[in-house]
């Protein structure tokens, strides 16, 4: 059980930190820089946040004790800001995503909470605690905390794309522990990347996980996801990535009953990978 579960948590982490998309940030250095109004501590803030960003892109082309030197010098200057504006919500995160980046959880709990202490109204720490605690198999703690960052900010795609995640990930273990009814899941996880799509409309990402999401519940609406299906493969450019999505598209058809436009979807051959999908798929059509 212990392996299981500490895979979940991987599926999980994988699933969130794998998509680039992220509006969380309060408010990005450049556009503070842009700000005619941005204070000194806003412009020094937008300084560190784009050194960090420059770790992070290039990492992999520094020694260890370059990464250990850049990250000392960015926690001193988080430190020193810290000093003079304890109370800033805004440095608060920033620094609190700071300690998430180089895997000081603990400590990044601290701010987070202190932020929640400060304003009980900022939805990103809810976030990033449950993130924390997902991390680390507490789904029980994350639960509520994601639930309320919900609440708090019901109009923000990646949360709902999160919480559809969590429910993917420890849907079953919030149903045996009584936090969730079981006839209540499958539809919640759709509907939470429903909502999701329906915020961010033409993210890609979205539109595929959302089109996933009816192969999770138990009686799916082919014809919504043959739509589903249909708006994924449009918002994608890869013709690599579109391989598989037509097979989808294809799959839904032939659910539906309309073989002819699944043979047509069927007709060329697919990569190696996927060929022995493509002729299971196949050897559903009709003879001609």
């Amino acid at each position: 059980m212990r392996t299981i579960f500490h895979a979940t948590v991987l599926i999980f982490l994988t699933c969130v930190c794998a998509w680039g998309y992220n509006p969380l940030s309060p408010e990005k250095e450049a556009e503070l820089r842009e700000r005619a109004d941005a204070t000194p501590l806003e412009n020094r803030l937008a300084d560190i946040v784009k050194r960090q960003q420059t770790l992070l892109e290039k990492e992999d082309a520094l020694s260890e004790s370059e990464i250990e030197r850049t990250i000392a010098e960015l926690s001193g200057a988080y430190t020193q800001l810290l000093r003079d504006h304890p109370d800033n919500l805004l440095l608060l995160l920033h620094y609190g995503k700071f300690l998430r980046m180089v895997g000081e959880d603990k400590g990044a709990v601290t701010v987070f909470e202190r932020v929640r202490k400060l304003d009980d109204s900022v939805a990103v720490a809810y976030q990033q605690l449950a993130n924390i605690h997902a991390e680390n198999g507490r789904y029980h703690e994350a639960w509520p905390l994601l639930q309320t960052c919900l609440k708090l900010a019901p109009d923000v795609a990646l949360y709902h794309y999160q919480m559809g995640e969590f429910l993917n990930v420890f849907g079953e273990y919030l149903v045996s522990a009584n936090l969730l009814k079981a006839d209540e899941l499958s539809p919640r996880l759709q509907a939470e990347f429903k909502r999701a799509l329906e915020l961010d409309p033409t993210s890609a990402r979205l539109a595929e996980r959302y089109a996933q999401s009816f192969y999770q519940v138990p009686e799916p609406d082919w014809k919504e996801a043959l739509g589903a299906w249909q708006k994924a493969l449009a918002l994608t450019s890869d013709p690599i990535a579109a391989v598989p999505l037509r097979l989808h598209v294809a799959r839904c058809y032939l659910e539906l009953g309309e073989f002819e436009k699944a043979r047509a979807l069927l007709k060329s051959p697919a990569p190696p990978a996927l060929e022995p999908i493509r002729a299971e798929l196949s050897k559903r059509l009709p003879k001609e």
